[in-house]
């Protein structure tokens, strides 16, 4: 008697899980696509101690490094974060510095799409030349 009791429960709670299709992630995260005569990467970032914009530029810089590093380029980025008061006022600034060592090549990539996941607070961003 226990074995249906326990059968019957283990089929019971196989029948309450349900995926969730709100949490899956696009595919050109892990397969960027190949579109018409274009370079794709993903710049990816975890959370930033400094915050949102610093994550975006964070995964901005990554995915042109990996457009780069398929062009065979070499790409050097840099942040400077710079945070001031005066009296009761604050202010930031955020720079971005990218310094591109090539040959006579040049990266021009726009944005395509981003995805943020809420669950681990991770950025994607898909870069591709145009």
């Amino acid at each position: 008697m226990r074995i249906i009791f326990l059968l019957f429960v283990l089929i019971l709670a196989s029948c309450g899980v349900t995926t969730d299709d709100s949490f899956k992630k696009p595919k050109w995260i892990y397969t960027p696509p190949n579109k018409e005569g274009k370079i794709c990467g993903v710049g990816y970032s975890a959370m930033h101690v400094r915050g949102f914009s610093y994550q975006r530029a964070l995964a901005i810089s990554r995915g042109i490094d990996e457009i780069a590093r398929q062009m065979g380029v070499k790409v050097r980025s840099s942040l400077e974060y710079y945070m001031g008061k005066t009296g009761s006022s604050t202010s930031s600034e955020l720079n971005i510095y990218t310094i591109q060592t090539t040959e006579g090549k040049v990266i021009k990539a726009k944005i395509e799409d981003s995805y943020y996941d809420d669950r681990s607070d991770e950025l994607f961003i898909l870069v591709c030349t145009y």
